[in-house]
């Protein structure tokens, strides 16, 4: 009840054309927001950042929040985290490990 829901890009591609139950969208009195950052400026993205540190950077200090990572490559190993990637197949972050 009263809940949001956040869509941000589509990184897999268009939304599938289905019927949306508005409903239940109504019933519940759901928010529904949706952006992507494509089209925005790097000014924009790098105070989004910024303000993003900014408010997290404590609880990541503390692991009270972890960056969840997938799996770390060799920089030397860029064609196959990007085979990775480009699969869809990781579950977290892809790496790449510049400094030995």
């Amino acid at each position: 009840m009263d809940g949001r829901m956040v869509m941000l890009a589509m990184m897999g591609g268009a939304v599938p054309d289905y019927t949306t139950p508005l409903g239940a969208i109504l019933r519940k009195r759901l928010r529904i927001m949706g952006s992507t950052l494509r089209n925005r400026s790097l000014e924009y993205k790098a105070e989004l950042v910024r303000s993003f540190w900014q408010h997290a950077e404590t609880a990541f200090q503390t692991n009270r929040l972890e960056a969840v990572v997938d799996q770390v490559f060799d920089w030397t190993e860029v064609a196959q985290a990007h085979t990775l990637m480009e699969s869809n197949a990781n579950q977290g972050k892809i790496v790449l490990k510049v400094i030995s």
